[in-house]
């Protein structure tokens, strides 16, 4: 079986106050939301392609193929927009995005500047992460094992991570990939840069109960900045977080929770 999870398990129950921030949170505390994909398309599923997806991210809609795509880019942005408009206090309609060069969203029109938010789906799981003030990243991937091969790693992950891999064998083996591959996309999306930083030139670093982080000489980048966790919120997914708090901060309280909402809506 995959590595079990460190600290941080996932809450059973939806967290009452999705979204919110109360004053003695304020950049000490992030959240991360997860939720399964809608299962099938219907005049409800027409219903919130109407109210939560923009002219844009309707054509992406219809442009996904197969269907579980569909469903898993509308639940993503479900999530994405009930999530942010309880932190802003406005409808999920009015919460809209822009990407910056690097095709990372932001929020649009200067609203809740200080507000940090990523957004991950694979075929069976959608995940929102986002805080205050510091840089996050949220990866989720199904798992895999045919995906998990020394090709793939030898194309991705560092050399110390390729050569840690080789060590291991069968359900280890693929439990460990797709931990290191959540947690570098984790990285990479909250650096902000995308892939233009180089998956060769980090690697992700191991405890039985922590993870840290190191980089190549050629990257400007201070791991003790850095915080991450790693968890399986399903037995067949992987789920990674990453925030860039300062060395000089103290680690965020990283809250994971399954989120209810799209049952009520």
């Amino acid at each position: 079986m995959p590595e079990p999870p460190p600290e941080n398990p996932v809450a059973d129950t939806e967290d009452a106050a999705v979204g919110t921030f109360s004053d003695d949170e304020q950049g000490s505390v992030a959240h991360v939301y997860t939720v399964e994909p809608i299962a099938e398309r219907d005049g409800r599923t027409d219903e919130l392609i109407a109210g939560f997806l923009d002219a844009g991210e309707r054509e992406r809609f219809e442009r996904f193929i197969p269907e579980h795509s569909r469903l898993e880019f509308l639940t993503g942005r479900v999530l994405l927009r009930s999530v942010l408009a309880k932190c802003l206090g406005v409808k999920p309609a009015e919460v809209g995005f822009e990407i910056d060069e690097n095709g990372k969203p932001h929020l649009a029109n200067n609203i809740g500047h200080d507000l940090q938010f990523n957004l991950s789906h694979t075929r069976g799981l959608v995940a929102c992460a986002v805080c205050r003030a510091h840089p996050i990243g949220v990866d989720v991937e199904i798992i895999e094992p045919a995906r998990a091969t020394a090709g793939i790693a030898e194309r991705f992950f560092s050399r110390a991570e390729t050569a840690e891999l080789a060590t291991l064998k069968g359900n280890d083996r693929v439990g460990r990939f797709f931990k290191i591959w959540t947690l570098k996309e984790a990285y990479i999306k909250a650096h902000g840069r995308g892939m233009r930083v180089g998956l060769g030139n980090f690697s992700v670093e191991l405890a039985e109960r922590s993870v840290g982080i190191s980089f190549a000489d050629r990257i400007d980048d201070d791991p003790a900045a850095w915080q991450f966790i790693s968890a399986n919120p399903t037995a067949r997914h992987f789920l990674a977080v990453a925030i860039r708090h300062g060395a000089a901060a103290a680690p965020l309280d990283i809250r994971v929770t399954q989120w209810a909402g799209l049952s009520h809506l």
